[in-house]
């Protein structure tokens, strides 16, 4: 499964909870912010998505993660690798497990957000993590690997928190 995350600027999260079909744009259009028609990114408050998503930088703004998890069909039933620990447990929050809820399905459940303040404490609990002697390395694959997971993980959450962004993400 994949894991998409965008790193959202308040305006962008604020569209996003009222249009969540944007993140269709990200994730499966060429060109997010290109002219498809006349009003096709119109939000309720008359502004325009084309704007918000054109901010979007695809190089700095967006990851995409290939994960080996496995799991029934929903982020909140993901079935955490044997190898990930309990005690491993900022990993969940930071794949989408317990996260608020938007109005857009992905492959495995809908989408889901961050606010700021919970994404620094999230970068800050996968870096701890990582930091810790303790942890289980996990299998040479990346996708299986928790401390490859974290890492990546933990770098762009931290970025998010420093630009002070929300995150958005999804499984699919």
């Amino acid at each position: 499964m994949w894991l998409k995350l965008v790193k959202a600027h308040p305006p962008f999260l604020a569209a996003v909870r009222v249009r969540p079909d944007l993140l269709d744009r990200l994730w499966y259009d060429d060109d997010p912010a290109d002219e498809a028609g006349p009003g096709d990114v119109r939000l309720p408050d008359a502004s325009d998505g084309r704007a918000l998503l054109a901010a979007v930088d695809p190089a700095n703004d967006l990851l995409e993660k290939r994960l080996g998890l496995g799991g029934s069909g929903d982020v909140d039933d993901i079935v955490l690798a044997e190898f990930w620990t309990p005690e491993q447990t900022w990993l969940a929050p930071a794949v989408g497990i317990g996260a608020d809820r938007l109005p857009h399905e992905f492959t495995y459940g809908p989408a889901w957000f961050h606010q700021p303040p919970e994404v620094a404490r999230i970068a800050d609990g996968l870096s701890a993590e990582i930091a810790s002697a303790a942890l289980n390395p996990g299998a040479d694959d990346p996708e299986w690997s928790y401390v490859e997971i974290a890492r990546s993980l933990a770098t762009f959450y931290g970025t998010a928190a420093t630009e002070r962004k929300a995150i958005i993400g999804g499984l699919a």
